[in-house]
């Protein structure tokens, strides 16, 4: 499966996304946008699944970052191709699915960041009893977001914390995107601990020292997500 990834920043990478393509031995195309050319020059054709990472960037700051004004239409006819096409989007990139089909993406009223708790409880119309999708439990995962999204027409809520409603979402078979950071290494997070204007410990943000601790969920979780991407990628291809 021939994957582009859309990178926003040197310092948010596709993470454990990048390992679990690895095993898989995928084509993989990593665009940086701020220091590459706009990805209109791209043929979505030429492509089978988009990843959209992170970034410290919001969707409204287009006049800070012309490119994502480019970026959001290249998602947009990407979507319009075939149903067979996939993307995955993480945090920012949920966020930028989620506008470009029509949905509201703003300020939360409060920042949530480290190792926080969310319900994942699935597809509520996966029939089959063997879909992890179907199972709802309680995950440990990383957070670092101060936006949040609506659900665009047609996506299905997997996902809820107390701070943030809309936690991950799918539509159909095509779309899998997450608020949260499935993708997260130890060493991303410690460096998002480490941000000097990163946001003061409160009831949702955790202290760097609490970061550092609860490091022990990462092993966890990225099984977990390679869980899910074996799922939507692989086991319903």
């Amino acid at each position: 499966m021939r994957t582009l990834i859309f990178q926003h920043s040197t310092e948010t990478d596709a993470g454990t996304t990048l390992e679990w393509l690895r095993q898989r031995q995928w084509p993989v195309t990593t665009l940086l946008l701020p220091a590459s050319p706009l990805p209109i020059h791209l043929n979505p054709e030429d492509f089978d699944l988009l990843v959209i990472c992170g970034g410290g960037m919001n969707v409204d700051q287009e006049e800070q970052y012309p490119w994502l004004r480019a970026e959001k239409k290249w998602i947009w006819e990407f979507l319009q191709i075939s149903k067979s096409k996939k993307i995955l989007g993480l945090c920012l990139g949920a966020q930028l699915i989620a506008e470009v089909l029509g949905a509201k993406v703003g300020k939360s009223l409060e920042w949530e960041a480290g190792w926080q708790k969310v319900h994942w409880f699935g597809d509520q119309e996966t029939e089959s009893p063997h879909s992890s999708l179907s199972k709802e439990k309680l995950l440990r995962v990383f957070q670092f977001h101060g936006y949040s999204f609506s659900l665009p027409a047609g996506a299905i809520n997997l996902a809820s914390s107390e701070c943030c409603q809309n936690q991950a979402y799918k539509i159909g078979e095509q779309v899998l995107a997450f608020q949260f950071h499935p993708e997260t290494t130890v060493d991303w997070a410690l460096a998002c601990a480490a941000e000097s204007d990163g946001p003061s410990p409160a009831q949702y943000v955790q202290s760097p020292s609490e970061i550092e601790r609860d490091n022990q969920y990462q092993p966890a979780l990225q099984k977990w997500y390679f869980s899910q991407l074996d799922t939507w990628l692989i086991n319903r291809s």
